[in-house]
């Protein structure tokens, strides 16, 4: 390690003790979150819906929900939220699936949302296992497999989930289709300085400039990730009346297992199945090169779509789900028994 290097990262440990988080902490998965009562009905959780666990190869426990529609199923839709999202982000969808003869499925990634937090304050996003996501999607399509007759099984990945779905295709999750909404591949590696910091132990680390979690903080449409007044204001509602959903984001240690994520499925075979890949008006991060890897698969752009798809307003909404609950051989209309 170079004279120069030293004095960093020496002030890098200096900002952990300050600023970073308790990597040695642990907190349990939430199961029973609260409605935000500012929401609208349909923001809440589907009827019937239900919370369980799932822990691949001894990880830390990952939490899913489940609703079954209240027809005879035609399809089960898995849904792996992106980054900073929670399942209670997607429980609209769920309602609009199920209405479609879908059984939803929504599986919150490693150290998110819901699932168990192995940091303090819980607000530190600390997944530093690279296989975690993908482990999880393979452990839940197999549960998934054992509930119920054969169906047409769809995996549908938001943003940066793309990677761990693809990899978990690509590890042999048998899927009949899949579906990137908004995807995106973290950007390159981290700097020499972040890496060196968590080869020593100081992967608790904020990724990005530290934050305490804000009531008055931005939503979705001031972020610029949706266009809907309403919608925008889902994620913010769910965290203020939970406080184990909120997310400052992710530590150098998580920011480098998903670059490595990232890095590994632009390695990794192409699935033979069908994709479908959705995009917003702008080209999210690293998704040329995804889609150099997928040369197959369909493209939608959403004209004026900003990158949270599922949030968005019902003119591009409306084609989004469309387009999903077509790939998954699903009705363009709500089903009655």
């Amino acid at each position: 390690m170079g004279a120069m290097a030293r004095p960093a990262l020496a002030a890098l440990a200096c900002a952990l003790a300050l600023t970073g988080c308790d990597v040695a902490g642990s907190r349990e998965p939430l199961m029973d979150s609260r409605a935000p009562p500012e929401l609208a009905a349909r923001f809440y959780p589907p009827q019937g819906w239900a919370w369980g666990l799932i822990s691949a190869g001894g990880r830390p426990a990952q939490r899913y929900g489940v609703s079954s529609p209240p027809v005879v199923p035609r399809a089960e839709v898995v849904i792996l939220p992106g980054s900073g999202e929670s399942a209670e982000m997607w429980f609209e969808t769920a309602r609009d699936l199920n209405a479609r003869g879908a059984v939803v499925w929504i599986l919150d990634r490693a150290g998110q949302g819901g699932s168990a937090r192995s940091a303090r304050p819980r607000e530190c996003v600390h997944a530093p296992d690279p296989e975690a996501d993908a482990a999880a999607v393979r452990a839940l399509r197999a549960a998934v497999a054992q509930g119920g007759p054969n169906r047409r099984m769809i995996l549908l990945a938001a943003d940066d989930a793309a990677a761990a779905a693809l990899k978990a295709l690509q590890e042999g999750a048998p899927f009949d289709a899949l579906v990137l909404s908004a995807p995106r591949l973290p950007g390159g590696p981290l700097s020499p300085l972040q890496s060196a910091a968590v080869r020593i132990g100081l992967g608790g680390l904020p990724a990005d400039t530290a934050r305490a979690w804000s009531r008055d903080g931005p939503d979705d449409v001031a972020l610029g990730l949706t266009h809907d007044p309403w919608r925008g204001r889902v994620r913010r509602a769910w965290a203020l009346a939970n406080p184990d959903l909120r997310d400052v984001g992710p530590t150098l240690a998580t920011r480098a297992a998903l670059v490595e994520t990232g890095q590994a499925t632009l390695k990794g075979a192409a699935p033979r199945l069908p994709v479908l890949v959705l995009l917003p008006d702008r080209t999210p991060e690293g998704v040329e090169a995804l889609l150099r890897r997928l040369p197959e698969a369909e493209t939608l752009r959403l004209k004026g779509a900003r990158p949270a798809l599922h949030l968005e307003r019902d003119e591009t909404r409306g084609p989004w789900l469309a387009a999903v609950a077509r790939i998954a051989g699903l009705p363009q209309s709500p089903l009655t028994d």
